[in-house]
């Protein structure tokens, strides 16, 4: 017996489903009409979880954020056009970062391209700079051989994006119309379309054993080595082996504030917060030179680390899964393409307990030196300081949660002065390339997708770059709590040699908003507080709500400015004293 049934649907129905086979649990969409059979193929899905959002852009770093929280790829959904288009920030993000994504959009048949047909640009490897994979879909056919090979690319995709080379796929859909249930294009047999749902199953790849023999040789020669831990998407048991290995072979660990390993439950001393106040003294540099770096995940952000890198005289190696160099040094010796777990872990097997040296003992000591500095300078009345105001925030926010923190000034002032302090807290950014746009949209994704609390730390620039999040915010009642730190621009310029030229610095570069954000927050139906203690941000901190919270912090930038110089100039002229007097 014969059904009547919509090509189309009948398609897309089946690669819904072979996505649900490989695991995908959330999708993001956003309306339109030539992506209608996407749309009803995933809003049957009763595995997947829809979230509908209006905008493309904010919707692409929504679906990041997910991903970030998940480790599994989420999939995005687009009509054709400019829609598209719109997605590219978020897939630049993903790409650097190696967050999986899955993108589909919906295109018109090929032969429509270059005739003035509306809606139409050319979508084919759109992203071609930013994508791990894309597949160009030729129109649905209901043939055996057709629908076979759709279902291998779902899974190919799926594969690419999660594990075989972690980032974002492309999938190019061309639809004819119609694209509507009742508008049926073909009969097909119900025995044919059982045939159909077959689903493949997704076949993992098992690593290889690695052979590490020259690499433990360097590490078991190196009597002055250290492991410097960039920012990534790690997992728990990696840095629980990577603080194993340190303990072993007494290297200490310079930790990023995007590493989440500063607020491990760890009693290390190797672990070092620090180094970026007491890195900056050419003379301390030399005398803390390495033998030996062993380099894991993204190149540093802080220029005092990217330098002592690029000067050091040590033998660096850089370990990287996919064989990534994040090295903008140019100064490397040697990169392993290998799981970085599996690497601790075979040079954990392979080496011996090394004794305390006195390198790795000046590495702790330091540390200390400057953690004692922090508690003379830090005080809690003083939340119109930013670094102060960044420190206060990571030592009340409670155990166990996410903290997402924004690029310029604060990621920066974060990785400059957050404090080891064991609350494991799990600290996401989006440092793939760094830029303002879509925070807050990756802020909801990542608490949309955690059971624990979530915080965002952004600054005013940033805020208003990506304020069509608040309506992801509003309409998914996710209850992020946002401190916003408004210092009246872009006042990153400020650290910057253009400050001290005569030109229209504040026009050009400064760039104040004069928004009411009250105002703005309340339009999308959040909580708002201007904040002016200690007292109000710890209230605001431990409150409770359904929907988000936007605390408003008004900072002072020349006190801060001022705050930050002295404050290193005297933790350098502190670490001196220790090691040469």
């Amino acid at each position: 017996m014969k059904k009547s049934i919509n090509r189309n649907l009948v398609w897309t129905d089946i690669f819904v489903k072979q996505l649900e086979k490989c695991g995908v649990k959330n999708v993001c969409i956003s309306p339109g009409s030539r992506n209608t059979p996407l749309v009803i193929a995933f809003s049957k899905s009763k595995k997947i979880k829809k979230f509908v959002n209006v905008d493309e852009r904010s919707s692409a770093f929504f679906a990041l954020g997910i991903s970030k929280a998940e480790k599994k790829p989420a999939v995005l959904v687009t009509t054709s056009g400019t829609a598209v288009a719109n997605l590219y920030p978020a897939i630049i993000e993903a790409y650097n970062s190696r967050i999986p994504l899955i993108i589909l959009t919906a295109d018109r048949p090929s032969y429509f391209a270059n005739t003035g047909a509306n809606q139409t640009i050319n979508q084919i490897d759109i992203f071609k700079n930013h994508i791990r994979k894309f597949y160009n879909l030729e129109l649905p056919d209901l043939t055996k051989k057709s629908i076979t090979g759709l279902k291998k690319i779902a899974v190919d995709a799926y594969l690419t994006a999660a594990e075989n080379d972690v980032g974002p796929v492309h999938i190019n859909f061309p639809f004819e119309k119609p694209f509507e249930p009742s508008a049926f294009t073909d009969e097909i047999s119900n025995s044919t379309l059982d045939e159909f749902v077959n689903l493949l199953e997704p076949q993992k790849n098992f690593s290889k054993k690695i052979k590490l023999g020259n690499t433990v040789a360097d590490i078991k020669k190196s009597k002055r080595g250290i492991i410097i831990l960039g920012g990534s998407n790690y997992k728990k048991e990696f840095l629980t082996n990577l603080i194993r290995l340190s303990a072993k072979l007494k290297f200490p660990i310079l930790a990023e504030g995007n590493s989440s390993i500063r607020f491990y439950k760890s009693e290390s001393d190797l672990i070092i917060a620090n180094h970026t106040a007491f890195l900056r003294s050419d003379k301390i540099k030399k005398e803390l030179d390495p033998d030996l770096i062993l380099h894991f995940g993204s190149a540093p952000a802080i220029n005092t680390l990217l330098q002592f890198i690029e000067s050091s005289r040590s033998k660096k190696i850089f370990i990287n899964k996919f064989g990534d160099l994040n090295d903008p040094s140019r100064t490397a010796h040697k990169l392993i393409k290998c799981d970085e777990l599996e690497f601790v872990k075979v040079i954990y097997n392979n080496t011996a307990i090394n004794k305390v040296s006195d390198f790795s003992k000046k590495y702790s000591a330091l540390d200390k030196i400057v953690e004692n500095e922090k508690e003379k300078y830090f005080q809690e009345n003083k939340i119109k300081i930013e670094p102060n105001l960044i420190k206060i925030i990571t030592e009340l926010i409670p155990q166990d949660s996410n903290l997402f923190v924004s690029n310029s000034m604060p990621v920066r002032d974060f990785d400059f002065f957050a404090s080891k302090n064991k609350r494991n807290i799990s600290v996401y950014t989006n440092r793939g390339v760094s830029g303002i746009d879509g925070i807050i949209s990756t802020a909801a994704g990542v608490a949309k997708s955690s059971i624990k609390e979530t915080y965002l730390i952004i600054g005013d620039l940033a805020f208003y770059h990506d304020t069509n999040g608040l309506q992801i915010l509003a309409q998914n009642k996710i209850p992020l709590k946002i401190i916003l730190i408004n210092n009246s621009g872009g006042r990153i310029f400020n650290l910057l040699p253009i400050a001290n030229e005569n030109i229209e610095f504040d026009k050009y570069f400064r760039t104040e908003l004069k928004i009411d954000f009250k105002s703005l927050v309340k339009a999308h139906k959040g909580n708002y507080r201007l904040i002016k203690s200690f007292k109000e941000l710890k209230s605001f901190i431990n409150s409770k709500s359904e929907s988000f919270s936007i605390a408003e912090v008004i900072t002072n930038t020349e006190a801060s400015i001022k705050f930050r110089k002295t404050f290193w100039n005297k933790s350098v002229e502190e670490c001196k004293k220790y090691l040469f007097q």
